[in-house]
């Protein structure tokens, strides 16, 4: 579903001056309670903003149009044909995980979104737990390894 709804963004005639001047920098998943659907936002060197797509029923849309704060950020273009992992598989690695390290802890959210750093792709996971922690996983594209974990507790000072 991603690398499809990728090529219907890319080849839409309606945003084709957008997409020709801007750069796939990151992919997120928009799991509501209705639909599933996966955004997917661009960025334009030349006018320093970040553009967010996504297709339902067939049609591609734009949601969002920001101007990044900081004139400096320069995001990693995200290679989606070079994606070997797919939701499902992510999603198992990181259950796997999750019952690895956390055996005592339900999760009530997963939260998911596809980055580049250094060249590699990178799924990065958030996942609510019952008990409010909020636990962060980076997940190698390549190699399928939990390559960052974090925990942060609201309750933190």
């Amino acid at each position: 579903m991603i690398k499809e709804d990728f090529d219907k963004i890319r080849n839409s005639e309606k945003f084709k001056a957008i997409i020709s001047r801007a750069r796939l920098v990151s992919c997120f998943l928009n799991d509501d309670q209705i639909k599933k659907l996966w955004e997917f936002n661009f960025f334009s060197e030349e006018t320093k903003s970040t553009y967010t797509f996504f297709v339902d029923n067939n049609d591609v849309v734009l949601k969002d149009t920001n101007i990044l704060i900081s004139r400096n950020q320069n995001p990693e273009e995200v290679i989606l044909k070079d994606l070997k992992l797919e939701e499902k598989e992510v999603i198992s690695v990181a259950n796997f995980f999750l019952i690895k390290k956390y055996k005592e802890e339900k999760f009530s959210k997963m939260i998911m979104s596809i980055e580049s750093q250094n060249k590699n792709i990178l799924w990065n996971v958030t996942i609510v737990l019952k008990n409010l922690n909020v636990v962060n996983l980076k997940i190698s594209d390549k190699t399928s390894e939990v390559v960052e974990d974090k925990t942060i507790s609201p309750f933190q000072k």
